[in-house]
């Protein structure tokens, strides 16, 4: 019967799975993630964990673990032909306003904030131009120093 217990979650595990694409889902991931760290009881990390995924997917909830769909609803009546549920295109447009709230404060941002890139200032002078820095490509050869 130990054979069968199972092994508990690593990031080492965790990580080696989401290279082979074994998760199919962020819910998923979520759960897995979720266990990991509840196995570990550090309520900081798990705290940092879900704003973190927030901030990366601001429309997973990852407390609630579900993924906010408001497109479609589910009417708990059933069609009395192929008796399968009938499905109403009402969107709920709480959810949806604060999902587009979100996104507005995520993509209303400065470039500098999604790109991690340090300009340096190039001070060196050119052999023949005497020139500081590299010029236009399109004008110009490299920089000879």
């Amino acid at each position: 019967l130990d054979r069968w217990t199972k092994a508990p979650l690593t990031l080492l595990t965790i990580k080696k799975k989401i290279n082979l694409n074994e998760y199919l889902s962020l819910d998923q991931f979520n759960k897995e993630m979720e266990e990991m760290i509840n196995s570990v009881q550090c309520t900081e990390l798990l705290k940092l964990y879900y704003q973190t995924l927030e901030d990366t997917f601001p429309w997973f909830n990852p407390k609630c673990s579900e993924i906010i769909d408001s497109s479609k609803r589910i009417n708990h009546t059933y069609d009395t032909k192929t008796l399968k549920p009938v499905i109403e295109e009402k969107p709920d447009t709480g959810e949806v306003n604060d999902v587009l709230v979100t996104l507005e404060g995520k993509l209303n941002r400065d470039c500098n904030y999604y790109y991690n890139v340090n300009y340096t200032v190039d001070n060196r002078i050119c052999i023949l131009c005497k020139s500081v820095g590299e010029g236009n490509p399109v004008e110009e050869g490299r920089l000879l120093y």
